[in-house]
């Protein structure tokens, strides 16, 4: 599923283009998790990969989706280590 480094501090990352208020918010949750140790940050994370997979509907265009895929689930978010 997803790339995640337990205990590894991540940034939020701005889109260039608008993100729907309830893929902000998993988004918010996730980051704020992981960045505070959270023991569900994992749950946040498969809670963020089943909204993103929820814009698919027309909310965002595929390259949209890619790009949060590519920072949050495929690791992108690490590439500042």
């Amino acid at each position: 599923m997803a790339i995640f480094r337990d205990g590894v501090k991540v940034k939020k990352k701005t889109f260039d283009f608008p993100i729907p208020d309830f893929l902000e918010d998993a988004i918010n949750n996730f980051v704020n998790a992981n960045n505070a140790d959270d023991t569900l940050t994992d749950c946040y994370l498969c809670e963020l990969y089943n909204d993103i997979n929820n814009c698919m509907h027309g909310e965002l265009s595929d390259e949209q989706l890619d790009e949060i895929r590519d920072y949050y689930i495929r690791g992108g978010m690490y590439e500042h280590d």
